[in-house]
């Protein structure tokens, strides 16, 4: 009998394995829309020369040592664990996404934070956030970008969410 499979999505962390080099730091990113900004950002996520890493090995932490274990723990009763990031710099990414190293978090005390970084915009939204990280293919083409293309790719598998409110 093939194993079970459940996806389970887990958020980034503002805190990492490699720092981000200043060009990918999203305090250093302008823009006067929440369009504009996030095209500046995906900009300077497509065109950096950065040695990258899966994202399971740049996210650093307990939570990230919990999420990491994840897939082991599963197999053990018969339920294959698709590891999902999502990524207040990068989108929603496999686990094993080759990343540059970044820094962009939801943190709001975080001089990186995507959520200052759009406290001055008229038309601030973290939806219109997630939306536009969604519009480019990301560091997986072919990958699902939102939770709807994952949930219709997987729909004989559940998803698992574990995140805080400002990602739900």
């Amino acid at each position: 009998m093939s194993a079970r499979i459940a996806n389970i999505i887990v958020t980034c962390t503002k805190r990492k394995s490699v720092p981000a080099d200043d060009y990918l730091q999203l305090g250093r990113v302008a823009g006067s829309t929440v369009a504009e900004l996030a095209n500046q950002w995906i900009s300077r996520l497509r065109t950096m020369t950065s040695s990258t890493l899966p994202a399971d090995e740049l996210y650093s932490g307990d939570h990230w040592q919990i999420a990491r274990s994840l897939p082991e723990v599963a197999s053990g009763q018969g339920v294959e664990v698709r590891l999902w990031v999502c990524s207040a710099g990068y989108g929603l990414i496999p686990s094993r996404a080759p990343l540059k190293p970044y820094s962009a978090t939801f943190s709001t005390h975080h001089k990186d934070s995507v959520l200052r970084r759009l406290a001055p915009l008229k038309d601030a939204s973290i939806r219109e956030w997630w939306t536009q990280l969604s519009t480019w293919p990301g560091p997986v083409p072919g990958e699902p970008r939102t939770l709807s293309e994952l949930a219709r790719a997987m729909k004989h598998s559940p998803l698992i969410f574990v995140a805080s409110d400002v990602y739900l």
